[in-house]
């Protein structure tokens, strides 16, 4: 299962909805949403996609200020369509959206893990259980610059990729922070598609939105 990166798929959201494309064979759609203002409550209850619930994989308070949540839809439907999130007293949300291809069309994720410290780096363990799968994550801190260490690439503003098949067994996934503050992560694994004992190549195309109505830089 391998990654070609393309250009960001952009839009611009009305309220909590914006029109998104999903053009990959066998995809998988990841949402990440980020809560600046939900602090410890669920503000964010839920996200669909052309009316599909997808799956809350994680879950982390970063902070009193920041909430970072891993939704997850399998064989989402192909075409344009509309991702939704349902968040009752909203203040400010931003969301980022990416489609991989290549992906087995149920049981997504095979396997999450999440963390949150006030130190300068996390480190969160996965084991993906089976072989040939990707590992795609969430990240968010409070303040300072986030950079990727061991087992992860920057792909998308806050969302995080292993950018190539991971190894059997528990492995460690670390990010790393300028300020000791708050650091939160999400590591889920992704498993690729198989079709009369072949693995089939994967792509992906992705985009990201700031929620208020601008693309976020």
């Amino acid at each position: 299962m391998t990654i070609a990166r393309g250009d960001a798929l952009v839009g611009n959201a009305t309220a909590l909805s914006w029109a998104y494309t999903v053009a990959a064979t066998n995809p998988c759609l990841c949402v990440m949403t980020l809560d600046l203002t939900g602090g410890a409550a669920d503000t964010v209850t839920g996200v669909t996609y052309n009316g599909a619930a997808m799956t809350l994989a994680g879950n982390v308070l970063v902070n009193s200020g920041n909430r970072i949540r891993y939704w997850i839809l399998s064989a989402p439907t192909a075409g344009t369509h509309n991702v939704v999130i349902t968040a009752p007293g909203h203040g400010t949300i931003y969301a980022d959206a990416i489609t991989y291809s290549g992906c087995a069309q149920s049981g997504q994720p095979v396997a999450t893990n999440t963390g949150q410290t006030t130190n300068t780096s996390i480190t969160v363990a996965v084991d993906a259980g089976q072989a040939n799968c990707w590992v795609t994550a969430l990240a968010r801190n409070n303040t300072g610059t986030m950079s990727a260490s061991t087992g992860l690439a920057l792909n998308s503003d806050i969302i995080y990729d292993s950018n190539g098949t991971v190894a059997t067994g528990s492995q460690n996934y670390k990010i790393n922070d300028t300020v000791n503050n708050a650091l939160g992560l999400i590591v889920a694994a992704i498993a690729p598609f198989v079709a009369g004992g072949l693995l089939v190549p994967a792509g992906f195309d992705g985009g990201m939105m700031d929620l208020r109505g601008g693309m976020r830089g």
